[in-house]
């Protein structure tokens, strides 16, 4: 029987011929990234962070790309936001809700009629005398049309990941982050679609197996109710939980999957699939000799727990974004009619935070702030989305 230790040196040893261009001594995976259509703006200091540690450090951006698009989080995974617009409607959708990105190309929707709507709302809501509102309207335009021109230049036959890790790349140097955007493409791979990361899956679950580390026999214990892997099929998701540590069950109908069929169909990329939930990746990274850039602590700490007589310790970089600049509320109107808009409830404050939407506010300042915060020349930004401000 290999002790942990031993396990630990083989998962690394995988790992390194799954990555072959892996030459650092250490290896950190970071699933900080995710697929957006706005990306929030902590995926610019996470990114920073990133690039800062990559001569310590062989980096992997692993992108959580086993999520589909949610209509509650539109500002960030469907729409193009603005801050103030509200496009919770189809027209205006980027993707398909509750599809994979990763099984789905961007929608090219309609630009212009977007320029319009905020054209009209600043026009008519802005309650400013004339001379301020002209110039804050053709400041905020001016703005927009630099974000739609990197919406427009886009490849729509591409996946949606891929699409995805364009578009943050393309914003990051749109705000003064040319190093960073060159970093995050190089680097980026999708967990859905990435035959190297795939490989690395199914060879550590079947190198695990038939050991006592197997994560079928391990993880129920420590984590009760949480489903281990997740079946795509006819664009339902079903959980699966353990049944025994041959065999997993389908929790809609009590259907048994066996491992091998498990592992079948873990290659498998179509709408047919098994995909792991988050909790074995971040498995498969604590017993092996591989460091994690992120903020699963619930996972880890409960793993540290079970361990707590193995030689094991905690495999995570706990700071993995920098507080920078927020708006604490929105101001967001709907539209009614192509003439008239509605003012409607603020959303929840940290999904008014797209790159997006402090774009559009700062402008070209927002380089110079953001960089002054990440190097503690001042502290984080709390805005009110108001006259105060460009509105």
């Amino acid at each position: 029987m290999k002790s942990l230790q031993e396990v630990k040196i083989d998962l690394e040893n995988l790992y390194r011929k799954c990555f072959p261009n892996t030459i650092h001594k250490k290896i950190l995976v970071a699933s900080t990234h995710h697929p957006y259509t706005s990306p929030h703006i902590r995926l610019i200091s996470s990114t920073y962070l990133l690039n800062k540690i990559q001569d310590e450090y062989d980096i992997k951006i692993l992108y959580w790309d086993y999520t589909k698009p949610n209509p509650i989080k539109y500002r960030e995974e469907l729409i193009i936001d603005t801050g103030i617009l509200n496009l919770n409607s189809e027209p205006y959708f980027l993707f398909e809700p509750d599809i994979l990105y990763s099984l789905q190309k961007p929608i090219l929707i309609d630009f212009q009629k977007i320029e319009s709507m905020i054209k009209k709302i600043l026009t008519d809501l802005n309650n400013l005398p004339n001379f301020k509102k002209i110039e804050r309207t053709r400041l905020f335009v001016s703005r927009l049309n630099e974000l739609l021109n990197i919406y427009k230049s886009l490849d729509y036959n591409e996946n949606g990941t891929l699409w995805s890790i364009k578009l943050l790349a393309k914003e990051l140097e749109l705000t003064g982050f040319k190093e960073e955007s060159e970093f995050l493409l190089k680097n980026s791979i999708s967990i859905f679609s990435s035959e190297m990361f795939k490989n690395y899956l199914i060879n550590s679950l079947e190198y695990l197996h038939n050991t006592e580390y197997n994560p079928l026999k391990i993880l129920p214990k420590v984590f009760e109710e949480k489903p281990l892997f997740l079946y795509e099929e006819n664009r339902e998701t079903h959980k699966l939980y353990v049944y025994d540590e041959n065999n997993l069950v389908k929790s809609s109908d009590g259907e048994k999957i066996n491992f091998n069929e498990l592992i079948n169909k873990i290659k498998n990329t179509t709408k047919e699939c098994i995909r792991p939930a988050q909790t074995i990746p971040g498995y498969l990274f604590y017993i092996s000799n591989i460091y994690e850039f992120g903020k699963d602590y619930d996972t880890k700490n409960k793993l540290s727990i079970y361990f707590e007589n193995k030689p094991t310790h905690l495999n995570v970089v706990k700071k993995d974004y920098i507080e920078s600049v927020s708006f604490k509320t929105g101001i967001t109107y709907s539209v009614i009619d192509n003439n008239t808009f509605k003012r409607v409830s603020s959303q929840k404050s940290s999904r008014l935070n797209t790159i997006n939407a402090l774009y559009l506010h700062f402008g070209k300042n927002i380089e110079k702030t953001l960089k002054d915060i990440f190097s503690n020349k001042s502290g984080p930004l709390e805005l009110e989305m108001t006259k105060d401000y460009y509105l």
